[in-house]
């Protein structure tokens, strides 16, 4: 079974997701906290298939595979080069996973990933959650 969400705004990096207080102390950003009420609204729109993704998973004999596309208009610098400002693809993972895994299954659960970013004339992501059966161990790990 497989969850599917996708939109066309701009993921947040976990470099923008947190300010440092006078105290050292690291808080949430209110950047962090946009971004978290924007996906959660994203996902009230699809609670009946996070539902059934729920209720399909079964922690004692699944995993979950998830792929991050994401879609950047910074994508190449005048050199024809890949910009740096387009971002390391996995800084955008974390924000979003926690965002998307709030209810009965935690972002544990994920054992690979496939991340993926390409120009695109907008910020837009699709983030798909895929429940598979558990491999057996490895022949090595004994």
């Amino acid at each position: 079974m497989k969850f599917v969400l996708e939109s066309q705004i701009k993921l947040l990096s976990v470099n923008e997701a947190y300010a440092t207080i006078k105290s050292g102390r690291r808080i949430k950003s209110n950047e962090y906290k946009n971004f978290t009420t924007t996906i959660l609204m994203l996902m009230r729109s699809h609670r009946n298939a996070y539902r059934a993704f729920e209720l399909a998973f079964n922690p004692k004999v699944h995993e979950i595979f998830a792929t991050l596309e994401r879609g950047t208009p910074a994508f190449y610098t005048n050199a024809g080069t890949i910009s740096r400002i387009s971002g390391d693809v996995p800084n955008y993972e974390k924000c979003l996973t926690d965002c998307v895994m709030i209810g009965q299954i935690d972002d544990s659960a994920i054992t690979e990933w496939r991340m993926r970013k390409f120009p695109a004339p907008k910020h837009c992501f699709r983030l798909t959650l895929e429940i598979r059966e558990r491999p057996p161990k490895p022949d090595w790990w004994k």
